[in-house]
């Protein structure tokens, strides 16, 4: 088993995720195809489609895709992107067949995520 999911690793895995999606931010397919993974994972999970917030973020991108992100940096794109990118991985850190703590690391980045951006996420809701 993994080492233990703290703060500290949430963090962590937030900041490699926010420079993974920094390289495609750019790349409309890309984007949408992030997307599409992410909307189509959260359909299948009724955890991950019950987190407050989720869908702001996900529309949040949706509308940087296509210019209308008013509110949002490309640094609050970047950390949402690589949130949702996140939720997509077959090799997470922990793996979302394993039973009870499958979706724990998936919802601990995207608490973390919606902490950080909060403020743009209220600006972008205006």
């Amino acid at each position: 088993m993994s080492e233990m999911l703290n703060n500290e690793k949430v963090n962590q895995i937030l900041e490699e995720q926010t420079e993974k999606a920094k390289s495609i931010l750019d790349n409309r397919e890309e984007m949408l195809r992030v997307l599409v993974n992410v909307e189509e994972k959260i359909r299948s999970s009724e955890a991950l489609a019950s987190i407050e917030g989720l869908s702001a973020m996900i529309n949040a991108v949706r509308s940087y895709v296509y210019g209308n992100g008013s509110g949002i940096s490309e640094e609050g794109a970047a950390v949402m992107t690589g949130t949702l990118q996140y939720l997509t991985e077959s090799e997470d850190y922990f793996a979302d067949n394993t039973p009870v703590i499958g979706l724990l690391d998936d919802m601990a980045l995207i608490w973390a995520a919606l902490e950080r951006v909060k403020m743009e996420l209220q600006t972008f809701g205006k």
